[in-house]
Parts: C-alpha cells; structure tokens; sequence
C-alpha cells in the first residue's frame, strides 16, 4: 500500500504521512482523501488570520490540506500568536467563519482581538499558546 493510500486506521496514516514528510520523502495527502477524515475538533495552526481575509497560508498545497481538514471537521480551534494576527498571505483557506476558536496567548490585547469577538470566536488565551 502506498503511503498516499488512506488506511483504515486514519491516525496511522496521518502519522505516516508526517513520517514521510520529515524523512524528506515528497509523499503529499490528496485532499480528496483527507475529505474521507471526519473529525469532532480540529486544532488548526494559523499562519495568517485576518477578520476580512480569513485564514490564509503562503502555500497552495497547504491551503488544499488545511480546507479539507476543517471541511472534515465538526469544530475548528485556531491556534494563532499575535505576530499572525490581522495578517493576510496568498493562499486563502478558509472564511474566519470556519473558526469555533481562537486560541491565542493571554498577551494579546483586547483591542487586537475585538474584531474577532465581534465576529462570533470564543477566544481562549493560553499561556502555552
């Protein structure tokens, strides 16, 4: 079985895939596959998150990978610091609406986050964020 075959068992594949990935094999999911994924909660790391924008990322592969997780995905946690706050990159993801929460680190101010309330996110701050 290749390693872009999805398994029965989904974290073993995934665990493969990240296996491959760091051994510098240029194995990549096919979104198509990842879609087969239902998830209760997706922890979501965020490389840009804009209120308007939404969540977007420097790469096209990994706006495919992350838009089919989060499709996949009964609740969606953001996991995002500051610097990657009211930022945009090339690749559009998602709206901010894909977000349940946003998980940040309790140094944010309330003033870069109002945006975000006003759109309806549970805002966690974290100290580990």
């Amino acid at each position: 079985m290749s390693a872009n075959t999805l398994k029965p068992n989904t974290l073993r594949h995934f665990t493969q895939y990240c296996e491959n990935k760091y051994n510098g094999l240029e194995t990549k999911p096919s979104p198509l596959r990842l879609r087969m994924i239902r998830a209760d909660l997706c922890m979501l790391g965020v490389c840009s998150l804009h209120p308007e924008v939404g969540i977007s990322v420097p790469n096209l592969d990994e706006a495919h990978v992350k838009r089919a997780i989060i499709a996949g995905s009964a609740e969606v946690v953001g996991l995002v610091t500051a610097e990657k706050l009211d930022t945009a990159a090339p690749y559009l993801v998602e709206s901010i609406r894909a977000l349940t929460y946003l998980v940040t680190a309790p140094t944010v101010s309330n003033n870069m986050l109002s945006a975000y309330k006003a759109l309806g996110l549970t805002i966690i701050r974290d100290e580990y964020a």
